[in-house]
């Protein structure tokens, strides 16, 4: 969406910056879900060495869930060797970084941080902030409005009063590694995907009251990039990139409710009509005689392994292997009714997708569903027979693995279409440009080719 809208005059910001660098696709993780993409952004990794797989963890001993911190990341980021290089670092808003770490520099935690105060490291950041800026906001949701034009408007200050907050710590600090991450066009496209006049699909859906909202969010957004054109030195390098790419939201799935059906997950009674609880999402069910169970956002099948799970009764091996390869079989044939074709796009074994010390931590099976057009969402699982509904929040927008990154800098080669690249490969090519010792367990690469000989 970038680059024709560029082209066509609407983002003369983005157009420069694809004229005076390299830009290209990035591909996020699998799945392109929000802790586990910015955790491998941050440490060149993928989610089998730093752990992080969605925005729930599991409480130890049991089933239940509590939400992903900063904590729960297992591989360090990038400020702490650009620290130990002897340089500063300074973070703003980077999604599940509360609590804060403390490190030569600043940092603002994201999303999930309980509030502005506690996000701040150090202590002495926020109380010079919130006197010059006070309406900062962390994030801002639509599932938090009952009007959209209040929700729009809130992007809208808050996208305006971190771009501020971020030219003044820069300006004040000049970090030598600084990341400020803007969720705005996250959040629109989200809420709005549904109404949008597409850039490749001119009058599309004009007729709809926010079918420039989304452009809007961009066009936003590439202000902000011209104010940034304007902070940086000549020598500075300036990366833009995003977690993941967006398209279609279209249903919501419930896998819980197929492996009841399919006989891989019992239930304790019949008695469903309950609210989803977080801490306790399957009270119900009869775990000596379950095999397989989900959790998390997109599409998740763990086995109820012996020795793994709290009351696991498969054990690894044959048995194991036959419970997969039939849950396999099965979800292949899940059609939605609605039009009669599949929905299970395509399901990877963890172990194809991830390698390190917390592959445990996987799901045993990542089911992709039309391209992430279909997720899971956990909400209203055992409420109700139905294996599909709308989405269950005003999302008509979800993600997709084709991301974008962009990098200007003065040994950049202008105007060049880089080769497809990974989320994992900006860690290792942001050391490289900074100077900083690669560690040897990055799974990326530094982008070589982005580079003037």
């Amino acid at each position: 969406m970038i680059e024709p809208w560029a082209k066509q005059g609407r983002l003369p910001n983005f157009r420069r910056l694809m004229r005076e660098g390299a830009f290209g696709t990035c591909l996020s993780t699998i799945h392109p879900l929000t802790p586990q993409a910015w955790a491998s952004f941050l440490t060149g990794k993928n989610p089998g060495k730093h752990g992080l797989y969605d925005f729930g963890v599991r409480n130890q001993g049991t089933y239940g869930l509590r939400l992903t911190t900063s904590r729960d990341r297992k591989s360090p980021a990038l400020w702490h060797f650009v620290n130990s290089a002897g340089m500063k670092a300074g973070i703003v808003n980077v999604p599940l970084t509360y609590p804060p770490e403390e490190l030569n520099g600043f940092m603002i935690s994201g999303m999930h941080s309980p509030s502005w105060r506690k996000a701040c490291f150090p202590n002495e950041i926020f109380h010079e902030l919130s006197a010059r800026f006070p309406h900062y906001q962390i994030d801002v949701m639509s599932q938090w409005y009952n009007h959209y034009d209040v929700f729009l408007e809130n992007v809208r200050l808050m996208t305006e009063t971190r771009m501020r907050v971020g030219a003044y710590l820069y300006a004040k600090y000049h970090p030598e590694l600084f990341v400020l991450v803007m969720v705005s066009a996250d959040r629109v496209q989200h809420a709005l995907w549904g109404q949008m006049s597409h850039p490749l699909r001119q009058g599309h859906q004009r007729e709809w009251k926010y079918g420039n909202a989304v452009l809007d969010s961009y066009v936003q957004l590439d202000d902000c990039l011209g104010r940034v054109f304007t902070l940086l030195d000549d020598d500075i390098t300036l990366i833009v990139m995003s977690d993941h790419g967006f398209g279609n939201l279209h249903k919501d799935v419930y896998l819980n409710r197929f492996l009841i059906k399919t006989g891989f997950m019992k239930e304790k009674d019949n008695q469903w009509n309950r609210p989803f609880d977080m801490g306790n999402p399957f009270e119900c069910i009869d775990w000596r005689q379950t095999k397989a169970y989900s959790h998390g956002l997109f599409g998740n099948i763990f086995i109820n392994v012996k020795g793994r799970e709290p009351a696991g009764i498969i054990p690894k091996g044959d048995q194991y292997e036959e419970v997969i390869d039939s849950l396999i079989d099965y979800l292949y044939e899940i059609r939605d009714p609605d039009d009669g074709g599949k929905v299970v796009t395509r399901i990877y074994r963890r172990e194809e997708l991830y390698h390190g010390p917390y592959v445990e931590n996987a799901p045993d099976l990542l089911v992709d569903m039309r391209n992430y057009g279909y997720i899971t969402r956990g909400g209203h699982e055992f409420a109700g027979d139905g294996l599909f509904s709308k989405p269950k929040i005003n999302h008509s927008g979800n993600h997709r693995l084709n991301g974008m990154a962009f990098i200007r800098g003065p040994n950049i080669k202008p105007g060049f279409r880089m080769p497809e690249i990974t989320i994992t490969d900006l860690a290792p090519t942001i050391l490289y440009v900074m100077g900083v010792p690669i560690p040897d367990d990055m799974d990326g690469r530094v982008v070589h080719e982005v580079f003037s000989p």
